[in-house]
């Protein structure tokens, strides 16, 4: 059938993982994943039976007849409202060859009253097995039709092969065979399927914190009943005790004027761990009634990437990460005696950062996230053996996967992704050897959670609710003075993330956003406004820089399964994939004379555009940026304990250090002269700074003071008249909810 579509991906809430048949379709709503597959009762959280799964088995029949997703939407509230007050258009409307009787089962499938839709697998088999044969029949006539009027000499009537007999040859066996092996699948085990019979659900959610601020990284006391956490309520980060049922939370470090951050209760509920800024920085203990902190292992603020410390489940020992700014590892410390190991870690050319941990309940595993930073828009999970540190990989670092927490019977691996379109609560089945055993299940749906924490008994979920909000602001480069918010103007104003930012010689901007629930690339004006969506593939796509010209952009993606640079035609034109290899890339940076391009990835190379030739010119660092005379190439380092800003000849050659101050994200003038970066001297607040390479003068151009939040560390741009920057908002409450499992579980 000419129009019958073939790049439909065969996505539903109940019947497995993702598999797609060619390319899968672009639109407003593909980026969402499997949430515009759900049915009206998940989408209100109600109880499921296997009337669910022919509602998502009716949303793929929709869409591999007409090309089009039942339910679209921008985001995953505007489809959750498509799901449960409107109907889809008529199919047949989309494609007039679909046959009235397709039609009517997909209708019916498709209804949002259980009561009225299909009741059984099997009801839905007969019918389409009816639907199958009544097509082969047509076929077979259409066929002796044209063979009796061949032998005739005389012409066949086109009539005699349309509509349903066009049908019935290229798509009955089709819908046949995808039809009838999903539904083989409640009737063949006699249950749901896997998707939704092996997890549990979330039920009872209670929001506990309700401060204007944010709170999060919640953990349980072992008992269940209080939860501690930290919150910036009181002015400073602090660590806060609330018991569930009150109103009430403590400030448990009001004493100290240093920040603390990511509490960790102890197995027996003595202890509270966390990170301080005290000190010069480190982990601390405290009681958990309150009383004095001491200092249990140093860890410098500027090696601290936000990873709390972990109780093994004895609560002998706690397990901190270390070594962040040169290839990190795990210290296990006994608080006895105070004698540490350490756990090696795989190297990771690019996600070397580990920004989250869990100890399995048995203590065998530790559970950590890798990732390029902490808000990288991708990461993996991994398991490392706390025996003999073997690790295993359990997430390919293409989506968000972070926030692990164990269950209680150290088999099932519970952690926030955005796999599904929104941030939600997925789970993982642990083999023995650490081996996930299937595809993560997915238990909650739009929920947009931040971090989680189950409860010892694994009956309850804490979790955190919000999201970080990250615009692009635009300041102007003032003579006397650092520009302050009351020079700034905000360029846009969304619920989302922004984060790469570049700006070409014509004042256009370019950046990358997760605002239609996926990473893609954007294009405006340097004045705001007019946003134009340039890319629309369910993978990343972040990171992207303007040709010298102006007429391409270079971009990461994770079209191919890992990060790649891609080079495409901003006025429209398909992408090209410009690197291969097994070491991942992004980052992109082109030469002025835009026939190479620096692209980070095991450190930095320069690769041309033509060819693909490559040559290395540092083994480590990133943010780079070419020199506008083509001499250099800058770059942010921390081979010396903190990031700093350095150069490199193009050509290869010694490295140089720039600056004193700490730094990252170097940008070049127009003329060369100057090198504006995001920076911060003996612990003041980030700003926007500039070096000076005559005099080496470094100072801020910015003073962005009294509003919350703090500067996006990967969004800067100039044009020599403005910086472009982002700022970055969290906001954030605590909920609890009862984890409810499966029936004989």
């Amino acid at each position: 059938m000419a129009k019958l579509v073939e790049r439909v991906p065969l996505r539903t809430a109940g019947l497995g993982p993702t598999v797609t048949a060619g390319e899968p379709l672009t639109g407003p709503g593909t980026a969402l994943g499997t949430v515009a597959y759900m049915s009206p009762e998940q989408a209100r959280g109600e109880d499921l039976d296997a009337r669910t799964d022919l509602f998502s088995l009716g949303v793929v029949l929709y869409e591999m007849t007409t090309g089009q997703q039942a339910f679209r939407g921008s985001t995953s509230a505007v489809i959750f409202d498509a799901i449960l007050h409107k109907a889809p258009t008529s199919p047949v409307r989309l494609n007039p060859e679909v046959p009235a009787e397709l039609e009517r089962i997909i209708n019916k499938a498709l209804e949002k009253e259980r009561r009225l839709r299909y009741q059984s697998a099997a009801d839905m088999r007969a019918d389409l097995e009816r639907l199958k044969r009544d097509s082969t029949s047509a076929r077979v006539t259409a066929v002796e039709e044209t063979t009796s009027a061949t032998a005739d000499m005389t012409p066949a009537k086109p009539a005699a092969v349309s509509g349903k007999a066009q049908w019935g040859w290229r798509a009955a066996a089709a819908i046949g065979v995808i039809a009838l092996a999903a539904i083989g699948i409640v009737l063949l085990t006699g249950r749901k399927p896997p998707s939704e019979a092996d997890v549990p659900r979330m039920a009872n959610a209670v929001k506990v914190t309700t401060a204007i601020s944010v709170e999060n990284f919640p953990s349980w006391s072992p008992d269940g009943r209080t939860i501690v956490y930290y919150s910036d309520q009181a002015g400073n980060w602090d660590i806060w005790v609330t018991q569930l049922g009150s109103t009430e939370a403590v400030n448990r470090t009001a004493d100290s004027a240093e920040e603390d951050w990511f509490p960790r209760w102890s197995p027996d509920g003595q202890w509270i761990a966390f990170y301080s800024g005290r000190e010069e920085g480190g982990y601390y203990i405290m009681p958990a009634v309150g009383g004095m902190a001491r200092k249990i292992a140093p860890c410098p603020r500027g090696e601290f990437y936000g990873c709390p410390a972990e109780w093994s489940p004895d609560g002998k020992q706690l397990a901190y990460v270390s070594g962040q700014h040169v290839g990190p590892w795990i210290e296990i410390l006994t608080l006895s005696d105070r004698v540490s190991r350490k756990l090696s870690l795989p190297e990771r050319p690019l996600n070397n950062v580990v920004i989250a941990m869990s100890w399995s309940p048995d203590g065998r595993w530790l559970a950590h996230v890798r990732s390029l930073s902490t808000i990288a828009a991708t990461s993996e999970l991994w398991l490392t053996r706390v025996s003999d540190g073997k690790s295993v990989q359990l997430t390919d670092g293409s989506k968000q996967d972070w926030s692990p927490s164990w269950s209680a019977d150290s088999r099932g691996l519970y952690f926030v992704s955005d796999r599904g379109g929104t941030r939600d609560l997925w789970r993982s089945s642990i083999g023995d050897d650490g081996r996930p055993e299937g595809d993560p299940r997915q238990v909650t749906a739009g929920i947009e959670m931040l971090r989680i924490a189950l409860s010892a008994d694994g009956r309850k979920l804490a979790f955190t609710k919000g999201g970080i909000v990250r615009n692009v602001f635009r300041a102007p480069l003032l003579a006397r003075r650092p520009a302050t918010w009351a020079d700034a103007a905000q360029l846009t104003h969304d619920e989302a993330q922004y984060e790469s930012i570049d700006v070409s010689r014509e004042g256009r901007l370019l950046a990358s956003s997760d605002r239609s629930g996926n990473w893609d690339i954007y294009m405006m004006s340097a004045g705001g406004g007019d946003l134009q969506q340039l890319t629309a593939d369910p993978a990343v796509d972040a990171g992207p820089r303007w040709s010298p010209d102006g007429r391409e952009v270079l971009f990461y993606s994770t079209r191919t399964g890992h990060r790649e640079v891609w080079i495409m035609p901003v006025d429209g034109g398909p992408a090209r994939q410009l690197t291969r290899g097994e070491a991942e890339s992004l980052y992109p940076a082109w030469s002025p004379d835009g026939r190479e391009f620096a692209k980070e990835g095991n450190g930095i190379s320069v690769i041309t555009i033509q060819g693909g030739r490559e040559r290395r010119l540092t083994e480590e660092g990133g943010g780079s940026d070419w020199s506008p005379d083509g001499r250099w190439v800058a770059f942010a380092s921390d081979r010396d304990g903190a990031f700093r800003l350095w150069r490199v000849p193009a050509s290869g050659g010694p490295l140089e250090r720039l600056t004193e101050a700490e730094g990252r994200l170097p940008r070049w003038s127009a003329d060369g002269k100057l090198i504006y970066f995001i920076g911060h001297l003996n612990g003041e607040p980030y700003n926007v700074w500039r070096l000076s390479l005559d005099s080496r003068e470094e100072r801020p151009v910015t003073a962005l003071t009294g509003r919350r939040g703090t500067l996006g560390n990967l969004g800067l741009a100039t044009d020599g008249q403005a910086i472009y920057f982002t700022w970055q908002e969290s906001r954030s409450d605590i909920w609890v909810a009862d984890l409810v499992q499966p029936s004989g579980k």
